[in-house]
């Protein structure tokens, strides 16, 4: 019986110590399009893009970074054909990071560069059905 609430302890002590790295998105009610148009609003890029690499940095504090060739652009000032090099994690802090595979196209919604999980980035192949309208509200930002 003391065994069991030293062990007990010793548990909560460790599980209490780590450090805690969480993310919590909310997902607001609404179809695929109400999604699609209200991501496009609230992010500064709108983009895809495919992923070239995926690499650590070195140091203290490394986070996983992503080298990305623009495809298409719906919002924001990049370009086609731009060479991006961003951060896919949150291990800087946020824990929010999304992390993607080389060799794969995503569509990014983003505020800032860095690709986030708390928005509908994510795998292009998922979301194709998203470009014709992703067409229409760029269209009608000009």
């Amino acid at each position: 019986m003391k065994l069991h609430r030293i062990l007990a302890a010793l548990f909560l002590l460790v599980a209490v110590a780590a450090p805690a790295s969480a993310c919590s998105c909310v997902v607001p009610n609404g179809s695929r399009s109400d999604h699609v148009r209200r991501e496009f609003k609230r992010a500064d890029y709108v983009y895809s893009a495919y992923v070239a690499s995926v690499y650590r940095t070195e140091g203290p504090h490394p986070r996983r970074m992503v080298k990305l060739r623009v495809l298409q652009v719906w919002k924001g000032d990049l370009a086609a054909n731009t060479w991006l090099e961003v951060e896919s994690d949150g291990e800087s802090g946020t824990g929010c990071g999304l992390a993607v595979d080389a060799d794969t196209a995503i569509l990014a919604y983003t505020s800032g560069l860095a690709l986030h999980s708390c928005s509908m980035t994510g795998p292009l192949d998922g979301a194709t059905q998203d470009i014709p309208l992703l067409n229409k509200l760029a269209a009608g930002r000009k």
